[in-house]
């Protein structure tokens, strides 16, 4: 059985248009957690995927809804099986967080 992680989405976009067609596209593919509100250009709320972050489905959405002022990020968790990850999607590249501050962490081990 798979496991199910939580994620917590948070999206901006001066594009307010485009900002309703990523929630609808989110609800069309995940199951959300709870009634989805738009607030000028950014929204937040919860959705399950199956194990990790959907890393192909963020993908997708950002390829399909590509715009400059879009940034979007995405904390991904599951407590039983200490699963928790953080990405950010901003300028049209999709960054994990806590990658980045772990080995930002080892290099600066190595250097003290």
């Amino acid at each position: 059985m798979a496991n199910i992680c939580t994620n917590i989405l948070e999206v901006h976009c001066q594009d307010t248009f485009k900002l309703k067609q990523i929630v609808k596209w989110v609800q069309n593919r995940f199951e959300c957690y709870s009634t989805i509100e738009v607030e000028d250009v950014s929204t937040e709320f919860e959705f399950a995927s199956s194990n990790e972050f959907p890393k192909a489905e963020m993908e997708e959405l950002t390829t399909k809804y590509k715009d400059d002022t879009l940034y979007i990020q995405v904390i991904t968790y599951e407590l039983a099986n200490e699963v928790l990850e953080h990405h950010v999607y901003k300028k049209g590249i999709w960054t994990d967080l806590i990658a980045v501050k772990s080995a930002n962490n080892q290099n600066q081990k190595y250097h003290e």
